[in-house]
């Protein structure tokens, strides 16, 4: 399953994918933490003396934890519309499920955590039981981190739109065959204090059946639409934006699996900013969060998908805390418009013809060497989840070489229909840089390819056809365009 990639925090900093689970990186410069300190145990002289300090002690334990659950229940009292994520902005409004309201609840049961089918066994109650590892011990936590002791067993998260429908992040599920592999596990939370749940029975787990649509942008939309392999029981769908934007300034809430861990419903967020195929809010989110339902929380509605963030963890001394950010503050978390894909999610359970409706990309940055004549050239492949159906077939290339009048470039679609890009035409001009099918014209037709059925592996193909000199491939892009 995908891990989280790594960012600093600075003008120029990268956003991350919140699907768990993490490397962790070192403590960075301007940002608040929590501290903690661990007392210095006393050197008792004698017996006597031992005993009084420790019923002295155990008093004063007793008053202490009894202040604390009561300045606790209040909080929840207070925050009722607030849970948890781990990236912090402001104050940490993290709760459990049991600890949130009534219609938050509601939200939350059509909220679902996808796991690795590998870690659900069949216990001999006709139960799937989920393992995980500790989250403390996987992310080397200090001691004051809450949920420490908790399991981590999901490593995306996602929600109920339809009948037998799941949205999610496109990067958690990337193609057919990784699909296949997830399970889709409602309720893994804590609905009473102390109680965590790890076994579920045939109602609350499913598979994947298809993939709908599935778009993946790093700057942009990020999203997979799900057909589960049957209708969800005694689960409502939630409802969605399907027009129009959400506004600078909503009150947001998000519900999810934050590293993983039992669902935390997180709220005390707002909008900061609206970008095209997404935006920006300050929404306390970890790893495992990716593909999170991020609800209007006036409304209820479903505004977006969570999908990129900024770190969640730094480290102090020799163990791990939550970073923690005003506001205002560091650079946000991402989320997918729900405006973007709504009209690609089915209605009452029908599938639709996603791939009319929108372009999709699929990229690949994997820089390749291209060998030198005589030698075999170089193949980059993209595992393409969707049918271009009529639309244009379009290649975006980024391809450097100081004589490209020796270069034979050739795209390759599953069902082995090819087409050749570039036939050593340019002479010593340099670089082959631009959209074939847009401002570069290919030399023979893309019209083919937009008839292909098959879904699967594209491959760019690379050739040196003469000697001396050299290049590489730095990305490429496959794009079926409305």
């Amino acid at each position: 399953m995908p891990n989280k990639l790594k960012t600093q925090q600075n003008a120029q900093v990268i956003p991350i994918r919140k699907t768990s689970k993490k490397t962790l990186t070192p403590l960075k410069d301007n940002i608040l933490y929590f501290k903690r300190t661990d007392p210095k145990k006393p050197y008792l002289k004698n017996m006597s003396k031992f005993i009084l300090f420790f019923l002295l002690a155990q008093s004063f334990l007793l008053v202490s934890c009894a202040q604390k659950e009561d300045i606790h229940q209040q909080a929840v009292k207070e925050n009722d519309s607030k849970i948890e994520a781990q990236l912090i902005y402001g104050d940490d409004n993290r709760l459990e499920n049991y600890q949130a309201s009534a219609a938050l609840r509601f939200l939350a049961a059509s909220t679902v955590a996808l796991v690795d089918a590998g870690d659900l066994t069949n216990s001999s109650a006709g139960q799937q039981v989920l393992s995980g590892e500790n989250f403390g011990s996987v992310y080397n936590l200090c001691s004051s981190e809450p949920f420490r002791e908790q399991t981590s067993g999901a490593f995306c998260s996602g929600s109920l739109v339809g009948p037998d429908t799941v949205i999610t992040a496109g990067h958690c599920i990337t193609d057919a065959n990784g699909c296949a592999k997830v399970r889709f596990v409602f309720d893994f939370a804590l609905n009473q204090a102390g109680v965590e749940r790890k076994s579920f029975s045939s109602n609350d787990v499913y598979g994947c059946k298809q993939i709908i649509a599935r778009d993946q942008q790093g700057a942009g939309p990020d999203y997979a639409v799900i057909k589960l392999d049957r209708p969800v029981v005694g689960r409502t769908p939630l409802k969605f934006r399907k027009d129009g934007v959400v506004s600078v300034g909503d009150d947001l809430v998000v519900i999810g699996h934050p590293a993983g861990l039992p669902q935390k419903i997180a709220g005390g967020a707002k909008v900061r900013s609206v970008q095209t195929g997404f935006f920006v809010a300050n929404l306390d989110t970890y790893g495992g969060n990716s593909g999170s339902a991020v609800f209007n929380l006036s409304t209820g509605v479903i505004e977006g998908i969570l999908v990129r963030g900024d770190n969640d963890f730094i480290s102090q001394g020799n163990c791990m805390v939550s970073n923690r950010c005003t506001d205002a503050g560091c650079r946000g978390e991402d989320v997918t418009r729900l405006d973007v894909l709504a009209r690609l999610i089915p209605d009452n359970g029908t599938p639709v013809d996603p791939d009319p409706v929108l372009d999709e990309v699929f990229s690949s940055t994997v820089a390749l060497a291209i060998p030198d004549s005589p030698k075999v050239g170089v193949k980059s492949n993209l595992a393409v989840t969707s049918l271009p159906k009529s639309r244009q077939v379009q290649v975006k290339i980024d391809l450097v070489h100081t004589y490209k009048g020796d270069l034979l470039v050739e795209l390759l679609s599953p069902d082995g229909k090819g087409v050749i890009l570039h036939n050593r035409s340019g002479g010593s001009l340099d670089d082959i840089k631009g959209t074939y099918g847009a401002d570069l014209s290919s030399a023979q037709s893309l019209a083919v390819l937009a008839q292909v059925t098959q879904s699967g592996t594209w491959s760019l193909r690379i050739t040196d056809k003469a000697s001396k000199d050299v290049g590489s491939l730095k990305s490429w892009s496959l794009i079926f365009k409305k």
